[in-house]
């Protein structure tokens, strides 16, 4: 009996490695391009910082849990069934564990009960739930709450989709890849699961409102990897039919961001390679279509994308984390929705999630990377600029 529960155990984290904020999240813009820098400078980071050593980390968000000014990160401890906080006042240091649900899989930032504190969803595949952390404040959490969710929950996104002031979950069962919603009530309280029948996840998802309506649509990846689906919303918790445009091979996960400032949304796809991965860019048409997808090339197995300004030049860059290869691929843009050759950062092994924040206090976008060996990667950014005279 031990033997087999190790077995699966070993299945799910491999499921893990390919299963997502929100997402919508997990795509933080975190440096903002400062007046008189140069453009087009060459970013540079430092050797990646490891620290944390532990369990399986699957997944990370970083949110000023403490209220210092400070970024702090977490991160979803699948082999644990717990979550870490890293506090930045303590330059990470020892992390703060809580507990969640069996094998927690993801997680995501919201301000559930409205007291302006962060809180955190969690997915946790083996209790079939999600586990809510309610925020103090001061980096603590109260003990956990559990929402039931429709099976085995993978990649899990908070987003207000209905419209009424209340942050709503969105779930994908890991097993079925069937997409839920289950929308806030209030209170820390959700209603039944509702499935999104015309949605099939393949990995991570994104929520983003693509033809500003000021409605909440989705951005999903299609099982096979061959395909993204775009569902927009009707802003009742319900939406219409996919379109697909086509990506891949290997689709696995999506984020959205303007990175050609026309300022409409566009899509970033990760497509995992397990010897050439990319990035799929699709850019946004303002009305909910999209654009043909250019690739560029990424890392071996590059499952999951953050945004950030690296050179601080007002254009958008994308760190691609390559589950494969160990690396993050660092690839600049030039505002115009284009991006050249990947920079190469060595990570630890088995990169899951990545992040973008200033976490040194320098004004410089960092990236803090959660590996599935149980260590924590920080690649301080060393980029040296200069300003126009």
């Amino acid at each position: 009996m031990r033997v087999a529960v190790h077995k699966r155990r070993a299945a799910v984290c491999l499921r893990l490695g390919f299963v997502g904020a929100l997402g919508i999240v997990a795509l933080l813009v975190a440096a903002v391009a400062m007046p008189g820098v140069a453009a087009a400078v060459a970013p540079t980071f430092a050797k990646a910082v490891e620290f944390g050593k532990g369990p399986v980390r699957t997944a990370i968000v970083t949110a000023d849990f403490d209220k210092d000014g400070k970024a702090d990160l977490a991160t979803a401890n699948a082999s644990s069934n717990n979550v870490s906080v890293f506090l930045g006042k303590n330059a990470w240091g020892s992390p703060k564990r809580f507990s969640v649900g069996k094998t927690p899989t993801w997680l995501a930032t919201g301000d559930f009960n409205k007291d302006g504190c962060t809180d955190l969803a969690v997915s946790c595949w083996d209790t079939n739930a999600v586990s809510i952390l309610l925020g103090n404040g001061h980096g603590g959490f109260a003990k956990a709450k559990t929402v039931r969710a429709a099976g085995a929950p993978g990649f899990v996104a908070v987003a207000d989709v209905n419209r009424d002031g209340i942050p709503d979950l969105l779930v994908d069962n890991g097993v079925t890849n069937a997409l839920a919603v289950m929308l806030g009530k209030g209170k820390v309280t959700f209603s039944a699961p509702r499935i999104v029948h015309n949605a099939t996840v393949g990995w991570k998802f994104a929520v983003a409102d693509l033809n500003d309506d000021q409605k909440p649509d989705l951005v999903v990846p299609g099982p096979g990897g061959s395909h993204v689906a775009v569902l927009l919303g009707k802003g009742d918790g319900t939406f219409a039919a996919a379109k697909l445009h086509a990506v891949g091979p290997g689709a696995s996960g999506v984020a959205v961001a303007d990175v050609d400032k026309d300022g409409k949304p566009d899509v970033i796809v990760t497509n995992m390679a397990l010897k050439s991965g990319s990035v799929s860019i699709l850019l946004g048409k303002g009305n909910g279509g999209l654009f043909a997808a250019k690739k560029y090339a990424a890392g071996a197995g590059a499952i999951w994308s953050a945004v950030g300004d690296f050179n601080r030049d007002g254009d958008p860059d994308l760190a691609v984390a390559n589950n494969v290869a160990n690396s993050v691929s660092v690839l600049v843009g030039n505002g115009t929705g284009h991006f050249a050759a990947p920079i190469t950062c060595k990570t630890s092994s088995g990169p899951r999630c990545v992040v973008v924040g200033d976490f040194n206090q320098d004004d410089k976008a960092d990236i803090a990377v959660a590996n599935y060996d149980g260590n924590v990667s920080v690649i301080r950014n060393t980029t040296a600029l200069t300003r126009r005279q």
